[in-house]
């Protein structure tokens, strides 16, 4: 109104809500000297009064120390955002850093002694949880730091933590989204990218606590993610010796062939139909990252990928937090696509808007093909997350989606809630103290799922209940709170989750996500006997009436391998692959496929096939990996949060792909995985098996573009490749076998017989005339019912 512009009073405004934002995190952190109220300099005070008055380092500690009950307490469960239990804990280890920093300066010996950290405060036993003594020093050891990383499945560095935040826009202050990607931005947030409600960013570890206050963001989480695993110990322990045959044909491209091409019989098509992917546009691969450790080059010198490999976004953070698994990936597809002229890669862990985004942008750039490895555990279990609508959008418009089943068997427990009417009250330490009521576990008949743990080892486990996802449908969100809970087998708790909003207060304030994420490590001293419960969170409105409202289902998947225990039966494959768009591939070892198993059987015998192929015919089958996941995963929500009428049974996975084979650098080297004893590493796992199937998609559209015939649409490439009888939720459909699919690909229907009469005239014998009306009319309509029912295709 004086005639200021308007870009200018934004930047003014910018500036003072910088300062504010400063001076308020800087007293959330109560890192506030002191002010000198008798005026002049401290320098000033003679050698008594110096003595007298305490330092400004002990100042800075004691106020630190002061605050962290108050903060622990405001963290805990708060009433406008739902922080999960990852985030919680990561600031107090900050704090730690800073209190052995004011130490290092020179904190006296009598507050030095003061260690609200300490093993034996009870007060941080289940809120900070008793692993807190493992990771503490995590920001001073970067061994220590890569350990937090790896037992969480987060992307956290001294810098940061990788995370995704649901907003609320109806509550976002005036600037709507964008001014909240100002402010974001100002804080120091990077890499931040966008999809629907998902935001997600590299976080500072310092400003955990601050951000919180920031209105309009509804739901804070770690991203936890979790490519594949590649390791010996999560293989099974009966995993056979490979049966050697000696008639495999030999790479065509590259040092380095998979043999899962034979597995499938790629090779095979390849010579009898002349396809090998060269007229395909693009295919696109998502992963961790693609070449953080710069062994690319070797594979482009030695023809093992191709040379056109176009980065759309790499793998962000520390070095070793990556695998390069998507080159890896590459490897195998390329042994199947010889001819394939262009790949591109998009990281699939910066984030879940990010990984989201990538699937859009490899689709845009050409790509017909597209696979990936990659699960997060904010992924809804009853409804279709971003992710999943991603993969749905870019497969109806025509693109080809394959996604890794996932490596967790059958390690899964779902079932109807159950209110059991017991409860207790748990004391969480730093004053906080809630009512549950324990869920009553179908399978045990009681509040109690025993079950056995070796020490040290570390446990992730992911619970989802059947209500909306604020995350995904907005308002509606979840309005119920449903803890996980370890006990010791003395009934003494051990571990906990606390996800949730407004819980600490006793009452529910806004709707956030159904999920809850619990990781814990079995310390030396507590035995290997746990107890696992499933707790519901007495809520109050603010009359002080408790609040009835049960979920119905509940769905827990446990990532235990390579222990026995918990012995769940259940469906692990969740998330983007578990989505009408995307093909499911689950994994079976190559030299487990039946190619590998007949050519060193006895009894088998070889038989020629119309199609102008030579298989094997023998008495053993395909055997799938005890490790690969179990479908049937129901969905209960479609995209805008209305429950659907019946359950949705995708019938997941779809297919099965060989896994195990050789790649240049990826994978394991043990003697347990190595079954060939050669120079190079095997791949294990459905990232393995996703992309050799990817790669048998590419050749089938490449042998219709050949043809210059129309291309397939998704569900017609996923028929092809599912044409065999029968389904299962460990296998699919069966083991791939590009010859069966080629056949039917190019199956030409024989020539239709020749025009003759539709009625033919039949020898009726002579009957009398009712009678031989009767008898004429029922022969004659039989003839002609038999004659129209027949099909020629």
């Amino acid at each position: 109104m004086w005639g200021v512009p308007a870009s200018l009073l934004l930047t003014f405004a910018l500036l003072i809500w910088q300062c504010e934002g400063q001076l308020e995190d800087a007293q959330a952190e109560l890192w506030v000297e002191q002010p000198n109220t008798r005026g002049g300099n401290d320098t000033d005070l003679d050698d008594e009064e110096q003595r007298d008055q305490p330092s400004a380092v002990d100042v800075k500690y004691a106020q630190l120390v002061k605050s962290i009950t108050a903060t622990a307490r405001r963290l805990f469960k708060p009433a406008n955002i739902q922080l999960d239990t990852v985030l919680y804990r990561l600031h107090f280890h900050h704090v730690e850093q800073r209190m052995f920093d004011l130490r290092r300066q020179g904190v006296s010996a009598a507050l030095a002694r003061d260690d609200p950290f300490s093993a034996d405060n009870s007060d941080t036993r289940l809120t900070l949880g008793l692993t807190f003594q493992t990771y503490r020093g995590l920001f001073r050891n970067e061994t220590t730091l890569r350990k937090f990383a790896k037992d969480t499945a987060t992307q956290v560095s001294s810098e940061g933590i990788l995370v995704d935040m649901a907003i609320d826009e109806s509550q976002l202050e005036p600037g709507g989204i964008e001014g909240l990607i100002l402010k974001l931005t100002s804080l120091g947030l990077t890499g931040i990218s966008r999809f629907q409600r998902i935001v997600s960013a590299r976080l500072p570890v310092d400003k955990i606590a601050f951000i919180t206050r920031i209105q309009g963001i509804r739901v804070l989480r770690a991203s936890q993610m979790r490519v594949i695993p590649t390791r010996p110990g999560d293989l099974p322990d009966d995993l056979p010796q490979r049966q050697q045959n000696s008639t495999i044909a030999r790479p065509l491209a590259g040092k380095v062939w998979s043999q899962g091409d034979h597995a499938m019989n790629t090779d095979a098509v390849r010579k009898l139909y002349g396809v090998d992917a060269s007229r395909l546009s693009c295919i696109g691969f998502m992963s961790d990252s693609f070449d953080r450790q710069d062994k690319a080059k070797i594979l482009y010198a030695q023809g093992d990928l191709p040379q056109d490999v176009e980065v759309l976004s790499e793998g962000l953070g520390p070095e070793d937090g990556y695998t390069d698994e998507g080159r890896g990936m590459m490897e195998l597809t390329y042994d199947v696509c010889p001819g394939a002229k262009k790949f591109a890669f998009h990281s699939a862990f910066n984030g879940m808007a990010s990984f989201a985004h990538g699937i859009l942008d490899l689709a845009e750039l050409g790509c017909e093909v597209i696979v990936d490895d990659i699960i997060y555990f904010a992924e809804p279990m009853f409804a279709h997350g971003i992710i999943a609508q991603a993969v749905d959008e870019v497969t109806s418009k025509g693109r080809h989606y394959f996604s890794s089943a996932g490596n967790n068997g059958d390690s899964a427990l779902q079932d109807y809630y159950n209110a059991s009417g017991v409860r207790d009250i748990i004391n969480f330490g730093f004053g906080v103290a809630i009512e549950y009521e324990w869920h009553w576990f179908s399978k045990t008949g009681s509040i109690d799922y025993h079950f056995t743990m070796p020490e040290d080892a570390t446990q992730i486990g992911v619970l989802n209940w059947d209500e909306p996802y604020f995350s995904v449908h907005g308002p509606l969100g979840s309005q119920c709170d449903l803890d996980i809970f370890i006990f010791t087998k003395d009934g003494e708790p051990f571990a906990a989750s606390f996800e949730g909003i407004g819980g600490a207060e006793e009452s529910l304030k806004l709707p956030g996500d159904p999920t809850e994420f619990i990781g814990f490590q079995n310390l030396p001293g507590y035995g290997e006997k746990f107890i696992l419960r499933i707790g519901k969170a007495i809520i109050k409105d603010e009359e002080g009436n408790e609040a009835i409202t049960n979920p119905t289902r509940i769905s827990l998947i446990w990532f235990r391998r390579p222990y026995p225990d918990p012995d769940f039966f259940g469906a692990t494959a969740w998330g983007h692959s578990n989505t009408h768009g995307a093909t499911s591939v689950g994994a079976a070892a190559y030299y487990n496929a039946s190619n590998f198993l007949c050519a060193s059987d006895a009894t088998s015998r070889t038989t020629n096939n119309n199609w102008g192929g030579v298989a094997p015919v023998c008495s053993l089958h395909t055997q799938v990996n005890l490790y690969s996941s179990r479908g049937g995963c129901l969905i209960l929500f479609d995209n805008n949060g209305t429950r659907l009428d019946h359950p949705l049974d995708l019938y997941k996975p779809d297919v099965t792909g060989p896994d195990g084979a050789n790649t240049m650098f990826f994978g394991s080297m043990s003697e347990r995985a190595n079954v060939e004893n050669d120079t190079y590493p095997n791949f294990y796992g459905t990232s393995a098996s996703a992309p050799h199937v990817c790669g048998l998609a590419a050749l089938i559209l490449d042998k219709l573009l050949m043809d210059n015939k129309p291309l397939l649409s998704p569900y017609g490439l996923r028929r092809l490749l599912t044409y065999t009888v029968g389904f299962d939720y460990r296998t699919g459909h069966g083991f791939v076998d590009a010859l069966a699919a080629f056949k039917v690909l190019t199956w030409t229907p024989p020539p239709r017989p020749p025009p003759g009469p539709i009625h033919p005239v039949w020898p009726w014998p002579k009957h009398h005339h009712g009678h031989h009306g009767h008898h004429g009319h029922h022969g004659h309509h039989g003839h002609h019912s038999r004659h129209r029912g027949h099909k020629w295709w």
